[in-house]
């Protein structure tokens, strides 16, 4: 089952919209693939689309390997969701941060 925090960090593709709404967690994912893009620069902009009524909406293509330090913006970006529901966060990136490291 996808959720939250499952497996964010290793997509292929990834899709930012600007602005989002800063009243859930949303924003909070958006805020920390943006940090990781800036640090490590795992993506390269694929298309950027103008929605026309205010929104933007961008795509990214991988190009480096997902690492284990990608997992460390997200653990500060959503610690406080994390901490509501460490099933769906902390126990997943966990889990990818072991089979990253088993596979990098």
């Amino acid at each position: 089952m996808e959720t939250p925090g499952n497996r964010l960090s290793i997509k292929s593709r990834m899709l930012t919209c600007t602005p989002f709404d800063p009243n859930n967690h949303t924003e909070k994912m958006n805020a920390a693939f943006l940090e990781n893009q800036e640090k490590y620069v795992p993506f390269e902009l694929a298309a950027t689309f103008d929605m026309g009524n205010g929104y933007t909406i961008t795509a990214y293509r991988r190009v480096k390997a997902p690492a284990v330090a990608e997992l460390d913006a997200y653990r500060r970006w959503l610690a406080e969701e994390d901490e509501q529901f460490p099933y769906n966060f902390s126990a997943v990136w966990d889990q990818l941060e072991t089979e990253l490291a088993n596979n990098g």
